[in-house]
């Protein structure tokens, strides 16, 4: 299990995030905008348990406040490893505006994949390259949830063709067809020695 820690102290102007997986420290990340001294950093790491179970008794000696992550940076973060995934470790760059953005809609990584491998001209854009961002995907968030409920589509045709049964290769393929003109409310209509004829609307068989 991995859980994630946000580290804050009065002398720092951004806070720090360590990481931890299966008990046992596995990421640290130092602010970017304002870095630690190296006194603070070197403070920090004497203090820095390998033991996630020491982390609070520790950092209360330097005191440092250790707090969870919002739900808000559990979105941001998600959306942030699935771009780096999607974009050939590409790193998003977070825009001020995105933490507002991204509160207003569910974020998932089923979601999120779907977002990335959408073809809708919303989202990929003229070039086709994806106009992908937090905007982006909070903007166009109803036209992803349309193609994700959206029914998908048979490869059989919707009437009954005999040429088109009989070259199926397997008897899956074969149900599969039967199925697909059953939900367009069609039905088999044989001849009275059972071969089937011909595929009709149900209303007609009666």
């Amino acid at each position: 299990m991995t859980n994630t820690y946000i580290l804050n102290h009065d002398k720092l102007a951004e806070s720090i995030e360590v990481c931890y997986t299966n008990g046992l420290l596995e990421v640290v990340t130092l602010p970017a905008k304002y870095p630690v001294t190296i006194k603070q950093y070197q403070m920090f790491l004497q203090h820095l348990p390998m033991s996630e179970e020491l982390l609070e008794p520790n950092m209360g000696l330097i005191k440092i406040r250790i707090s969870a992550p919002s739900k808000t940076y559990d979105k941001i973060k998600l959306f942030c490893d699935k771009y780096l995934q999607h974009k050939n470790n590409l790193k998003y760059k977070v825009m001020p505006k995105d933490t507002g953005k991204i509160k207003l809609v569910p974020v998932d990584a089923e979601r999120l994949d779907r977002y990335f491998n959408s073809t809708a001209f919303e989202i990929v854009g003229k070039d086709g390259k994806g106009k992908h961002s937090i905007s982006n995907y909070v903007d166009n968030f109803n036209q992803l949830e349309q193609e994700i409920h959206a029914p998908v589509k048979s490869k059989h045709p919707d009437f009954w063709n005999e040429k088109y049964e009989i070259g199926l290769k397997t008897q899956q393929e074969v149900n599969e067809y039967w199925a697909h003109l059953r939900s367009k409310n069609l039905a088999p209509k044989k001849d009275p020695v059972g071969r089937t004829i011909e595929w009709i609307a149900v209303d007609r068989i009666y």
